[in-house]
């Protein structure tokens, strides 16, 4: 999804009818990512790392944080 972001791996994963988002800092470091083009989507938190946070279209994540996120 955030495709030119060298520390956040953000994808979109479809089975069937559902569809899940996937954030993951693989950094050692707080990182950013933007996820704007997603937004319309209305994503609920599913499995975290820390916090179970609700889905922002821009979402700080602690270093090595990871977020799943389902439609």
């Amino acid at each position: 999804v955030d495709i030119d972001n060298k520390k956040v791996l953000s994808y979109l994963r479809q089975q069937g009818e559902e569809t899940y988002l996937i954030v993951i800092n693989l950094s050692g470091s707080l990182a950013e990512a933007n996820l704007m083009d997603v937004s319309a989507y209305n994503f609920k938190p599913v499995l975290c790392t820390y916090d179970a946070l609700p889905f922002m279209p821009s979402i700080k994540l602690q270093p090595y944080e990871g977020r799943l996120y389902k439609v």
